[in-house]
């Protein structure tokens, strides 16, 4: 009996014990509500912070929430809801259950500015017998130029130097409808700022040949529309590049060869006038007369070197509605170098212990070339000169030399009526 009696004791003093090395059960419980009497707040956040951790609770329907097991003594709390303004309590909890007093939680005035609601067109789309193409959606850089919009857009290809839409070849590029670049279809893609694209249009139209003849069916040809923000009147480039450098490998002599290029070029484009005139020389085995293609890529080393300096200058000037004067000039001074060593080293024989062969190549070469065009065209108009022709025909009908009496002038006039109703389709 003794021994069961010392058991209870210890037992007790065992649970004594451990109740007084625990740290007391606290809770902590409260409501968050609407300052403006609306009423609780239901999901409003609850977070509670110690030293030690964190813990988060969320507003039920009655906009109450609770913690178990709080273990600090000083707490801090902090309520936000969306779209009311939030607060931080400092709190002070005892043992067992902790209520604090209703929170109360203002509400932000929230003010929306305009809504603008953007969307974005495809990259094409067709208007009866037009392509369109919607230069937003192709990613370029600034400084680039129209071509590399074309670059990306399906159905176009640049091959040999020339536009190609679904293999036909673009034979005329308009800017906003006009002729700003003249007849050749590059030039409004190379000098044109891509930024400044908004569409491209590609459709079929007659030459104006055929519309001067007033045939509806005859061949047409594919051209380019570039729609534009500017609205350009003219267009004005300026390029000027210099550089130099050596080659990264040694050439046959043991030395690296010291690369340079340097150009200028103006180019000035309209309606009725279009000037060119460019100047530049490397020794980078470039062949190109654009500055920019001289620089873009390196085509040095291999067997030569080719130093090359070239000067050239253009016009187009358009005097009223028919005549056209256009003329160039350009020099081409071209120096190539070549040097080929070849080494053979044999293996050893019973006629020789050692045999080598080296052979050395040199060639050079140099060329002048010169060349000028001057093109002076008169493009007439079908109603003015035809209505003249059938005058001077109607006249000479009228003094007798028309009819079986005078078939050479019949001919004449009829060669005169031709000449100057179609020669522009010779």
């Amino acid at each position: 009996m003794f021994r069961y009696l010392m058991l209870w004791a210890l037992a007790a003093l065992w649970a004594q014990a451990d109740l007084q090395g625990r740290p007391p059960v606290r809770s902590l419980e409260g409501v968050v509500a609407d300052s403006a009497g609306s009423g609780p707040l239901v999901g409003a956040s609850v977070l509670l912070m110690t030293p030690g951790d964190t813990l988060l609770r969320i507003t039920d329907s009655r906009g109450a929430f609770r913690f178990e097991s709080v273990r600090d003594s000083s707490v801090r709390l902090r309520i936000g809801y969306l779209g009311y303004r939030g607060t931080t309590r400092n709190v002070s909890t005892t043992a067992g259950t902790n209520r604090i007093d209703t929170v109360f939680l203002g509400e932000i005035p929230i003010s929306l500015g305009e809504i603008v609601v953007q969307g974005r067109r495809p990259l094409m789309s067709e208007r009866g017998d037009t392509i369109v193409y919607h230069a937003e959606n192709v990613r370029v850089l600034p400084g680039d130029e129209a071509l590399q919009i074309v670059r990306g857009l399906p159905g176009m290809e640049l091959k040999e130097g020339e536009v190609r839409f679904m293999g036909k070849t673009i034979e005329r590029t308009y800017v906003d409808g006009r002729p700003l670049f003249g007849e050749n279809a590059r030039s409004a893609l190379d000098f044109l700022a891509a930024n400044d694209v908004v569409d491209i249009q590609v459709y079929d139209e007659l030459p104006e040949e055929e519309r001067l003849k007033g045939n509806k069916n005859g061949k047409k040809r594919t051209v380019m529309n570039l729609v534009t923000r500017s609205k350009p009147e003219k267009s004005v480039n300026v390029e000027a590049l210099a550089g130099y450098g050596a080659d990264i490998d040694r050439g046959p002599d043991g030395h690296r060869k010291g690369r340079y290029g340097a150009g200028a070029s103006y180019n000035y484009f309209s309606e009725r006038r279009i000037y060119s005139v460019e100047a530049n020389s490397n020794n980078n085995n470039q062949s190109s007369n654009r500055i920019r293609d001289r620089f873009a890529s390196y085509a040095g080393g291999g067997d030569g070197d080719r130093r090359s300096t070239t000067l050239g200058a253009s016009l187009t000037h358009r005097y009223g509605k028919h005549l056209t004067l256009s003329g160039n000039y350009r020099f081409a001074n071209e120096r190539s170098e070549t040097q080929r060593i070849t080494q053979q080293i044999y293996f050893p024989s019973e006629a020789y212990l050692s045999r080598s062969y080296t052979d050395t190549t040199r060639a050079s070469r140099l060329g002048r070339q010169p060349s000028a065009n001057l093109d002076l065209r008169y493009n007439p108009t079908v109603p003015h000169h035809c209505y003249l022709v059938r005058y001077l025909k109607y006249l000479l009908q009228l003094v007798g030399y028309i009819d079986n009496r005078a078939p050479f002038l019949s001919k004449l006039v009829n060669d005169f009526k031709k000449m100057l109703c179609l020669c522009h389709s010779q």
